[in-house]
């Protein structure tokens, strides 16, 4: 069964990992949610990955639950940010 599968996705005319491709922003966009993310933290407790997924609607668990904001901020603009 396992096989069949793995075969079925080798045969796929689009690669299985294009379906989850990244999302990517706008330093503009990141820079409007930045500045809103400051009345999130302040009123809810929001962390700021969580925060920043939830805006963008991302999936990404590292992100989401990282307290960090110097890490998040860099990591959001290595993978999200064109």
């Amino acid at each position: 069964m396992l096989a069949q599968l793995l075969e079925q996705m080798q045969q796929a005319s689009e690669p299985f990992f294009i379906k989850f491709s990244i999302k990517h922003i706008t330093e503009e966009e990141y820079l409007l949610w930045q500045s809103a993310y400051t009345f999130d933290g302040l009123k809810y407790g929001i962390r700021y990955g969580q925060s920043f997924c939830n805006h963008f609607e991302l999936i990404d668990h590292i992100l989401f639950y990282t307290s960090d904001p110097d890490w998040c901020d860099t990591y959001i603009r290595k993978t999200y940010i064109k």
